[in-house]
């Protein structure tokens, strides 16, 4: 059975892990501990960087089309295991979805430091974009462009400006 170093634990796996992936993983858990938070193609494993063109809208659904839930990881600091956990989740569900990303980001819940991840896809058109927010009922969508996010101003209650740090 292979062990696979991720950090301060080791797996041990019976299905073999690609180097490259951990390699991915790794990178991201970096990525996230610098900047607050990123997204990441499920798949290839593809790092959105800051600045660049596309529209990240949470709420994708699985291929048997139920909502994928939203994961937490307690405290500020990510590890790679920690990201090889999400994307295994959400990539296992979203098998027929090559844009089926993971995204992460630093927030504070009650009191207690939290890194939050969901399943999300990049869209590069801004029409679809909000399309899809308002049909999932999101509270926003991230203009990974221009590092801010869009409010969805359909939804009743928001009350309040979002802030989430720029990825």
């Amino acid at each position: 059975m292979p062990l696979f170093d991720f950090g301060k634990r080791v797996l041990a796996s019976a299905v073999p892990v690609p180097e490259h992936e951990v390699l991915q993983d790794r990178q991201f858990a970096a990525y996230t501990n610098k900047e607050g938070g990123g997204t990441m193609n499920a798949h290839t494993g593809r790092l959105l960087q800051k600045g660049e063109h596309g529209y990240v809208v949470s709420g994708i659904k699985s291929d048997s089309k139920t909502r994928i839930d939203e994961g937490v990881t307690k405290g500020h600091t990510v590890n790679t295991l920690d990201v090889a956990i999400q994307r295994a989740r959400v990539r296992a569900v979203t098998q027929n979805n090559p844009d089926a990303n993971v995204g992460s980001w630093k927030t504070n819940r009650n009191g207690k430091n939290i890194v939050t991840w969901d399943a999300s896809e990049t869209e590069h058109n801004r029409k679809t974009a909000l399309t899809k927010m308002a049909d999932r009922n999101e509270d926003a969508l991230w203009n990974n462009h221009r590092g801010e996010e869009i409010v969805n101003g359909q939804k009743k209650n928001l009350g309040r400006k979002m802030k989430r740090r720029a990825l």
